[in-house]
């Protein structure tokens, strides 16, 4: 799987264990007490992005440019080709800064929980894994100067197939890993992470099971963070690696 920015810093996210699948293997409780203060989550509680970005230090340009911000024209097309309008807090971010960012500090991404949203049944013999999260190295964008790794027209054909239905890639950790946004009818629309080193294939799972991949099964590497941007981005935090 090819690597997307992040470079240092998505190798040492990317450690790792056979009993336990954890990218964010530094954070401990002792780790968890000295990174960048996060707000608690309350039910309904809506968070301006804007305020986040801030909290976790800012963004910048991955490349040595401007900011190139998506018109309403670009976004209406990158919506059309998804299937499905994008949250309002992630078209304002779009609309005002664009893509091709990194995060100025280390950022790190937690899901809600660290089992996927699907689990295989106990007679395939496949085990179920865990993810706890990775590095947020750089969100994807749309204009012509980002090399192509960092756009959202690779990102789409490169993961076409691999992802659950109405997927659209917003951020890569450099080591394949995704946070994508999903507005599939049957979960809860929103924010996950999809794990590539737990990735299955209809002909791997054939292979291993006898029997055909269920269609719910591409939900077996995916992890549920937040269901809007703003809230995404709440959950994030300034990563320290001791």
């Amino acid at each position: 799987m090819p690597a997307t920015g992040g470079g240092d810093r998505a190798r040492r996210a990317s450690a790792g264990d056979a009993g336990r699948h954890d990218h964010v293997a530094g954070l401990d409780q002792t780790t968890r007490s000295r990174v960048a203060s996060r707000p608690s989550l309350r039910h309904g509680e809506t968070m301006n992005y804007q305020n986040e970005l801030q909290r976790l230090g800012g963004v910048t340009r991955a490349t040595a440019d401007a900011f190139a911000p998506l018109d309403p024209f670009a976004i209406r097309q990158l919506e059309r080709r998804i299937g499905f309008e994008l949250p309002g807090d992630y078209r304002d971010f779009l609309a005002r800064l664009g893509g091709g960012l990194n995060f100025k500090e280390e950022v790190a991404s937690e899901p809600l929980r660290d089992r996927p949203e699907y689990l295989h049944a106990a007679d395939t013999e496949i085990a179920n894994a865990r993810f706890a999260g990775s590095i947020v190295a750089t969100f994807f964008g749309a204009d012509e100067r980002l090399p192509d790794r960092l756009g959202f027209d690779w990102a789409l054909r490169n993961y076409q197939g691999r992802l659950p239905d109405r997927s659209l890639p917003v951020a890569t950790d450099g080591a394949g890993n995704l946070v994508c946004l999903i507005d599939a009818r049957d979960r809860t629309p929103g924010f996950y992470w999809w794990d590539h080193e737990h990735e299955w294939d209809e002909r791997d799972y054939r292979e291993e099971t006898g029997r055909a991949m269920p269609a719910e099964a591409k939900y077996q590497n995916v992890y549920f963070i937040a269901e809007s941007f703003s809230r995404f981005l709440q959950r994030a935090f300034v990563f320290v690696d001791e």
